[in-house]
């Protein structure tokens, strides 16, 4: 097998008539089994997975997966500036033209139905309605206490961290067109969540006629399947409000992890959108997402790799805001149960 930037190390190569879950990884041990056993559940056959240089064990949890192969980056390649590259390298090898799952290790998809047939049952539906992709909203989960209370060592996610902020927490807004030129798969990306209310916190305000229009138009039960009047609103509306959403940076928390790959094609860094024109289904999935499961040892250790978007400058102002003293609960937190606690944040 010849790859530019990646090696096979281990474990067969995946059965060309399976489920192929395509993720990165580095120094994540902790939740990896958890990972595993959540995808295999799903329907998920085969698992191909870049070790980025771990040295927390993780390569032997992968060498011991039956349903593994495990890859790395070739000398001098880095996941800076190649993960685009490692994704669509693996992609174009195994997936062209079939269905693939590409969500990150701290990452648990979910939707409704799944526990009728899980994803084969998914993507025979996509098939059938004509789609290529579905789009998810990354839920940040978390536990009631402080970023530094947090430290999962073992056990179901969920358990561990089973909060996350109510579905009018978040608001779909058109992307910047600049980036839809590049990107045009979704049309809408998505805000809000935890993340943003504690550490970026964008102040809307329901008495400003702008901010009621914006943040109506904006529900997640409004769908990402947008007409062409949808589009114009929706840049409309996001012109309405630019000022208040430039007084605070914006965490994307669009994913578009199920896709029936095109070879060719690129993602935007960790899979937030797409090169390709896609038909995108309406169906709305969501990925409860564990990235503070390490707590403030994790977030420094980021912070100092800085191998994550802008030399992980996220990471540097969670350590500049004070996360050890900050309460993420909050009036609008719910406890997540099943899919369906999701209420409108899933269809």
């Amino acid at each position: 097998m010849t790859l530019t930037y990646l090696e096979h190390l281990n474990g067969s190569l995946p059965d060309p008539g399976g489920l192929l879950c395509v993720a990165l990884i580095h120094n994540e041990a902790a939740l990896l089994p958890e990972f595993l056993r959540h995808y295999r559940d799903l329907g998920v056959t085969s698992f191909v997975i870049v070790d980025d240089r771990s040295d927390d064990g993780t390569y032997d949890l992968l060498e011991a997966a039956d349903d593994v192969a495990a890859f790395a980056p070739v000398a001098g390649s880095t996941y800076a500036e190649h993960k685009r590259k490692w994704r669509s390298e693996l992609l174009d090898k195994f997936c062209a033209g079939r269905w693939a799952i590409v969500p990150d290790i701290d990452e648990h998809m979910v939707f409704a139905g799944m526990e009728h047939g899980g994803l084969p049952k998914l993507v025979d539906a996509l098939d059938a309605d004509g789609c290529e992709a579905a789009q998810a909203t990354m839920i940040d989960m978390y536990a009631d206490g402080t970023l530094g209370d947090m430290n999962y060592s073992n056990g179901r996610l969920t358990d561990a961290f089973p909060l996350f902020d109510a579905p009018d927490c978040y608001h779909r807004l058109a992307a910047p067109k600049r980036f839809r030129r590049k990107f045009p798969t979704p049309f809408f990306m998505v805000v809000g969540g935890m993340r943003q209310r504690v550490f970026e916190p964008v102040a809307f305000d329901r008495s400003k006629w702008t901010h009621r229009a914006f943040l109506d138009f904006a529900a997640i039960e409004n769908g990402f399947v947008s007409t062409a009047g949808d589009r114009v609103k929706a840049v409309a509306l996001r012109q309405l409000v630019r000022s208040t959403l430039a007084d605070r940076p914006l965490f994307n928390l669009t994913k578009i992890p199920l896709v029936k790959w095109r070879r060719g094609m690129t993602y935007y860094n960790g899979a937030h959108a797409l090169s390709g024109q896609l038909a995108l289904s309406k169906r709305r999935l969501a990925l409860l997402h564990f990235n503070f499961a390490g707590g403030m040892s994790a977030i420094r250790y980021k912070s100092a790799r800085g191998q994550h978007a802008a030399g992980s400058n996220f990471y540097r102002r969670i350590e500049d805001g004070r996360p050890e003293t900050t309460a993420l609960l909050f009036d609008r937190s719910l406890h997540y149960v099943q899919p369906q606690s999701l209420g409108s944040l899933i269809s």
